[in-house]
């Protein structure tokens, strides 16, 4: 026979939201939240809930029979009646059946949050003796006022940032708990010593009106997302980038990214942006780290993965989403979504092509520069550059005397490993018209103020595409050849694998776009950016939502 009694008051006149306890609160009963967590083993309680509702009565018959009701007397239904009196009078008529309660804690239906963790912590502090009375409170360091005889009051001595402000507890309803001899003696549950049991985050939060119901919506909707991702000189910073990117639309959330020690550019580059980053050193350490975690949602935008690591992934998450992979692991994911390249096999929940682009926030709120403000060329084949497009595009434009005094900018990626050999042509060419510049943060904004846009053909034409910038493409490798979007319907000259031959009807259409204003409007007439910026709500409906079914 247990000692513990844990008391659950269910009124059935509220007022805030009417019939509150038994309405739906993510696809069942608000009061069956609570019912879950005093009901797990862990708790150890026998548990009473005291109403006058006959719908509460119903409810707690079907789906929690071995809760105990009791119907509440009349005189303790009203507005004014303290929960203390009604308390009492469960623990006084539970123990006149031959109870022998020695610890009592109420538990409010308001707070669907509560863990039994949390239920266990506050029983075990009233049965170490320490404390006649357990609050749950929530932690508080604001800087505070008070209205005194109608002026406002500061309620500190000097303003300072909210860290060093002494911190204060607010009692959050959740549990209250006391020993049967303190509410016996004093028919209060507030004895002479307490304790505090403290709750944060989505725990703390107690239903009184519309605007708290809909927090806790909210709230249930949060997801745990696990990101595993790269980023280095031999895998480049895109991936990195998308998915910081990624985060940015999932506030709301609870994300926790993971990277191999190898990986150390991405490491510090989500750092520097305050996220939390795991790092691992193997496969299995990996995996236990996740265990740990918990997620809802597992992410890989780490290069392609194997059938076995997805795999067991999806034995510790709910759903597997993969980015741009071409291994076996992307065949057992939930979600396979490339904006660049369309899938190398059939795959039912294959996601492709610019609907699934994911722009970065300075291109999401970036407004193109008008034409006629426009300067130069921008020359940016980012990440490695494995093939050195960027010194063969500027040999043929050094070449051509028509680009003589026109404005060019080159842009090198962190992983540019031809830097010595571009250092020594400028030397011996002596220029002074190109402006270098090795990584930037700002590249929207260099972008939106050239007239031509080059690159190969991977998520840099995206970007060009926000920005409203006719752009012509080189390709890296092959894969890039099977990028659909890299067309003249969007404003695209693609020329496909760098080749001397065409060097002369390279020049021709770079120099057109650049000085011919009727050319280069109907590439940018082509050019619909709200149509990529959509990519990303897309996006973030695959990872949040309960399934993996969108319109393609």
């Amino acid at each position: 026979m247990t000692s513990r009694l844990v008391v659950i008051p269910a009124r059935y006149g509220s007022k805030g939201i009417p019939r509150k306890v038994v309405r739906s609160l993510g696809g069942e009963p608000l009061i069956s939240h609570c019912l879950k967590a005093v009901t797990a083993p862990l708790i150890g309680a026998d548990v009473v809930v005291s109403t006058d509702d006959p719908d509460v009565v119903d409810l707690v018959k079907a789906i929690f029979p071995s809760v105990t009701l009791l119907a509440r007397n009349p005189d303790l239904c009203g507005d004014s009646v303290t929960l203390d009196a009604v308390v009492y009078d469960c623990a006084s008529r539970m123990i006149a059946e031959g109870r022998p309660y020695t610890s009592i804690v109420t538990v409010q239906p308001t707070s669907p949050f509560v863990r039994s963790e949390s239920i266990r912590e506050a029983f075990e502090v009233l049965e170490s003796g320490v404390a006649d009375t357990v609050l749950s409170v929530k932690r508080e360091q604001k800087l505070k006022w008070r209205i005194k005889e109608g002026d406002p009051i500061p309620l500190y001595t000097e303003r300072v940032n909210r860290q060093y402000i002494e911190p204060e507890f607010v009692e959050t309803g959740a549990v209250i708990g006391c020993t049967s001899i303190c509410l016996s003696e004093s028919r209060s549950r507030i004895g002479k010593r307490v304790r505090l049991v403290e709750l944060s985050g989505r725990e703390a939060l107690d239903i009184d009106d519309p605007l708290d119901w809909m927090e806790a919506e909210a709230a249930l909707g949060q997801r745990r997302i696990a990101v595993i991702t790269v980023g280095s000189v031999s895998n480049g910073m895109g991936h990195a980038y998308r998915v910081a990117t990624i985060a940015s639309d999932l506030a709301a959330h609870n994300l926790q990214f993971f990277c191999a020690q190898t990986e150390d550019l991405a490491i510090n580059y989500l750092r520097e942006r305050n996220y939390p980053v795991t790092i691992y050193e193997s496969r299995d350490e990996l995996m236990a780290v996740l265990r740990m975690f918990r997620p809802d949602v597992i992410i890989n935008d780490c290069l392609d993965t194997d059938r076995q690591f997805v795999e067991t992934q999806k034995t510790i998450g709910q759903k597997v989403i993969c980015f741009e992979d071409l291994g076996g692991g992307a065949r057992v994911a939930d979600a396979l979504i490339n904006e660049l390249y369309p899938p190398t096999f059939d795959h039912a929940t294959a996601y492709s092509g610019p609907a699934y682009a994911c722009l970065r926030d300075e291109f999401f709120w970036m407004r193109p520069t008008p034409r006629e403000e426009r300067k130069g060329i921008l020359i940016t084949f980012g990440g490695a550059d494995e093939g050195n497009l960027t010194l063969k595009c500027l040999r043929w434009l050094r070449g051509d005397q028509r680009f003589d005094g026109i404005r060019k900018v080159v842009v090198l990626g962190k992983g540019y490993r031809h830097w010595s050999e571009l250092e020594h042509w400028m030397t011996l060419e002596g220029l002074d018209d190109i402006e270098i510049i090795r990584d930037t943060r700002h590249m929207s904004q260099l972008m939106t103020t050239v007239r031509v846009g080059i690159c190969s053909g991977g998520r840099t034409v995206y970007e060009y595409f926000a920005c409203e910038t006719p752009t012509v493409v080189i390709c890296q490798n092959a894969r890039e050849l099977t990028h659909l979007f890299l067309k003249d319907v969007n404003g695209v000259r693609n020329f496909g694998l760098y080749a001397d031959y065409y060097r002369d009807e390279f020049l021709s259409a770079v120099l057109a776009l650049h000085d011919n204003d009727d050319e280069a409007g109907h590439a940018v007439a082509s050019m619909d950016s709200a149509r990529i910026k959509a990519g990303r709500g897309r996006i973030r409906h695959l990872i949040v939502s309960d399934t993996v079914s969108l319109p393609r």
